[in-house]
């Protein structure tokens, strides 16, 4: 099993599938997923005693949109370097932008511990939490 404590100790991941109802073969990107989840979808700066949790005001990226899509994807691959050691190589693009619905979607390619490549797709919504799931995208 390579489910996180947290995980385990919850019982699911956060894509709502059980820990112990799912292949252990699964359990490490399932993690790695529900943890990308937790750390996009926390305020950098709420964390007291790790101030470096999380992400900037979403809200203010939107509001300064185009300039901040930049700002976002190092925020996203510096997060990502600190807080899932789990993934290495970690490469951010950014790959769409709805104003209309303020939808932002990005694409993270990293490879895992074992040198295995792994691709996440993140959307981040005005009207919703950050969402990550495993893009099956080829670039």
């Amino acid at each position: 099993m390579r489910a996180s404590l947290f995980d385990v100790l919850s019982g699911s991941f956060s894509t709502g599938q059980e820990v112990f109802d799912t292949s252990p073969d699964s359990h490490l990107v399932l993690s790695i997923i529900s943890n990308l989840e937790r750390l996009f979808n926390t305020r950098l700066g709420s964390i007291a005693h790790l101030p470096r949790y999380g992400l900037p005001d979403i809200t203010e990226v939107y509001r300064d949109i185009p300039d901040s899509i930049a700002k976002l994807r190092g925020a996203i691959s510096e997060a990502m370097e600190l807080y899932e050691p789990r993934l290495r190589r970690i490469r951010v693009i950014h790959q769409d932008t709805d104003k209309d619905s303020m939808r932002l979607e990005f694409i993270v390619s990293a490879e895992l511990t074992n040198r295995q490549p792994v691709k996440f797709q993140t959307t981040f919504s005005s009207s919703d939490h950050a969402r990550v799931r495993r893009s099956i995208r080829q670039s």
